[in-house]
Formats: structure tokens, C-alpha cells, sequence
């Protein structure tokens, strides 16, 4: 800047600037005072005056001059703001602990990382499992712990192809896998998996999950859940709305004596027939369904219904004292994601199940559709 203006002086803008008011300034200052005597208190006051005949050199440097004492008639005031700034969260949980709040570059081991029903109290919710045979009811929790060693940062992704937007992320340190873990907790006591063999449910996660009822003592034990649940008789068949697709269910027939007494019936999904019994799981022309109860009888003359989870999912977690294990879902196993059932011995007595993400396990492909997640939640948020 000074070059430029020693420059423009040199080749007579000097003389031109003679006639105006800054004279007397310049005769009293040297470039060393630069932005001053021409802003003051960031109020400008000057003017450059060129030639009418100017070389384009001199026209360029004016308004270069012109345009750096503009930048520089800034002025700083401090303000105050009255009362406190707080912030207020819908559907989620703010991470604190008495006051403490997390702030950028904080680790996640300043403030309380354990959340459990009184911070999300529906999707931690305290229940009951209760064995229908047995009559007996054990209480369990529910909670959420967020690893120690995570630090909240604020940068541009590292991941490929991502935005090149600076993004709010937690950073795991070096040396650490775990993210969070859930877990659930029978509060002392224990339950034997094996005997739930009458469609108990439990809530998990907000969410109800009936017990696969022929789980044995060393069995991976499989949940099944669903949003929907439908009774059918038969010959009523019902339509059923799943996945922008229309279904007509209907039982058509069934006996009573088949499958070692237990008995069977005959769905058709849409036309297409599937004989399943109790507690089957199975895909009929496109439609999950999963047979949480089931009523048959041949006397005096063919009578069934059924209770069906409608687009019913299936969860798959390890044997208990077994050690941990991938969580499966619908037979896939989900990236990041362990499970240990906790027992003394077997499916006989569990005590506790615990769940861990640990994203450092995510292959390829797992990484490219969390990418494509967060692009497309960047789209809708434009």
C-alpha cells in the first residue's frame, strides 16, 4: 500500500492533491501515520483527485487508495445485551450436569455422559417383562452412556466427498472405539429366556418387541417387532397398507392336529398361500409377517385365527454367556454394533443386556451410505 502510494506520488498525483484541503495534512503527516490524518476515529474524510489526461496506472492506483481507506473507516463499540442467552431443546436431550455445559472442544467426560429415563423418558423408559407361564414379573432400566473420551469439534469432514462446509462432529480420541452403549439392566435379578415361550413382549428403545418362544438354553435369542399388529379370522380377509403397497391378508385354512399339535394355517398374501404355525417368521409375496399367536380348531368345524405382525423385523442377539456378538437384523449383521448377554450361566438366567457402537468398525460400505446420510440431510436442511 505504501509502495502503491509512493508510486502515484511520484508520477504528480501529489501536485493534484495540492488544491485540496489535505494539503495541510499531508505537509503534517508521513506514510507511517497511513490510514491517518485521512480516517479518524473510523470516520473518512479525503479526497483524490486525478487528471482529466491520467495515465491508467495513476486511475487504478486512486481508486485502490480509495478503496483501502474505505476498509479502514470501521469504528469498534462495545454492546451488552440484557438478561441471559439459554438455549432450549425440542424432542432431544441437552448435554450438561448441574450447570455445566459442554462447549466446543470439550470432552464428553466434563459433564454427566449417562442418560437414562429422566432425561429421554420415552425411549429410556423403566419397564416390567413378565413371564406368562411362571407369573413372575421382573423389573428392568434402561440407559445410554456416551463414552468419556470424545471430543466435540467443529471442522471441515475428512470424509470423501463430503461437504466442504465446516460441520459440527465428535471426535473420538486416539485408541478409543466406543462411542456409546445402551443397556438394559433386570435390576438384580434374572430371567429365564427360555421359558418365555407365550409371546412376551418388552419395550426397548420405545419401541415393543415380542420374544422368538422357542429359544433354547445356548440359542442366539430373536426378538421380533413391529409398528403394525393385526387379528385375522378366516375367510375375513383384511388390506393391509406397507411400504406404499396394498395387501389383502386372508386365512383360507388351517389344521389343528398338524405340526406336532400345535397346528397351522393356511395365509394368502395377494393370492399367494403360505402355511406357517406360532411364532413362524416369513416373507409371503412381499409381505413380513410374524405369527405371534395362533388359534385352531377342527371341532365341529374349522375354526382359526391369528394375531400377525405386519412388516415385522427381526433382531438377533448373542446367547447369554456367550460373549459379545454382532447384532443382526432381518440376518444382517449391522456394522459398528456388539452384543453381550450377560449371564451365569446360559438363556436360563441373563441379568443385563449391553449394546456398543463402536464406529471404527464401519466397513466401506457402511461409511459410504452414513456419507450419503448426511448429504441428503444437508439437502433438506438448504
Amino acid at each position: 500500500m505504501k509502495k502503491t502510494m509512493k508510486k502515484i506520488v511520484s508520477i504528480g498525483v501529489a501536485t493534484a492533491l495540492a488544491a485540496t484541503s489535505l494539503t495541510g495534512a499531508m505537509a503534517a503527516a508521513d506514510l507511517g501515520m497511513y490510514p491517518a490524518p485521512f480516517v479518524k476515529d473510523g470516520v473518512a474524510d479525503f479526497s483524490i483527485v486525478i487528471g482529466e489526461n491520467a495515465a491508467t496506472s495513476d486511475v487504478i492506483g486512486a481508486i485502490d487508495i480509495a478503496t483501502n481507506l474505505q476498509a479502514s473507516a470501521v469504528s469498534e463499540e462495545s454492546v451488552s445485551i440484557a438478561g441471559e442467552t439459554s438455549l432450549t431443546v425440542e424432542g432431544g436431550l441437552k448435554i450438561e450436569s448441574n450447570g455445566n455445559e459442554l462447549i466446543l472442544g470439550q470432552n464428553l467426560g466434563t459433564v454427566d455422559v449417562k442418560i437414562d429415563e429422566d432425561d429421554l423418558a420415552m425411549l429410556l423408559a423403566d419397564g416390567v417383562l413378565t413371564d406368562d407361564d411362571d407369573d413372575k414379573d421382573v423389573d428392568y432400566t434402561q440407559s445410554l452412556a456416551l463414552s468419556t473420551d470424545v471430543i466435540v469439534d467443529f471442522e471441515q469432514s475428512a470424509i470423501k466427498d463430503a461437504s466442504d462446509d465446516p460441520a459440527l462432529f465428535l471426535e473420538l480420541k486416539t485408541g478409543v472405539s466406543e462411542l456409546w452403549t445402551y443397556t438394559l439392566d433386570f435390576e438384580g435379578d434374572t430371567v429365564d429366556v427360555t421359558a418365555l415361550d407365550d409371546s412376551e413382549t418388552i419395550e426397548l428403545l420405545g419401541k415393543k418387541f415380542t420374544f422368538d418362544p422357542k429359544i433354547g438354553d445356548t440359542d442366539e435369542i430373536t426378538l421380533y417387532g413391529s409398528e403394525t399388529t393385526t387379528f385375522i379370522s378366516l375367510n375375513e380377509p383384511v388390506t393391509i397398507e406397507q411400504d406404499g403397497k396394498t395387501f389383502e391378508v386372508e386365512i383360507v385354512g388351517g389344521n389343528d392336529a398338524a405340526d406336532d399339535g400345535n397346528g397351522n394355517v393356511i395365509i394368502s398374501v395377494n393370492g399367494v398361500r403360505e402355511t406357517l404355525k406360532e411364532s413362524d417368521n416369513d416373507d409371503v409375496n412381499g409381505l413380513d409377517l410374524f405369527v405371534q399367536d395362533l388359534f385352531v380348531t377342527n371341532i365341529p368345524t374349522l375354526s382359526a385365527s391369528a394375531n400377525l405382525f405386519i412388516g415385522s423385523t427381526e433382531i438377533t442377539l448373542p446367547a447369554g454367556d456367550s460373549g459379545p456378538a454382532d447384532v443382526e437384523i432381518d440376518g444382517d449383521a449391522i456394522q459398528g454394533l456388539s452384543a453381550t448377554v450377560y449371564a451365569t450361566t446360559n438363556n436360563t438366567d441373563v441379568s443385563s443386556i449391553e449394546i456398543v457402537f463402536n464406529p471404527q468398525d464401519l466397513n466401506g460400505d457402511a461409511i459410504a451410505e452414513a456419507t450419503e446420510l448426511v448429504a441428503k440431510i444437508e439437502e433438506t436442511s438448504v
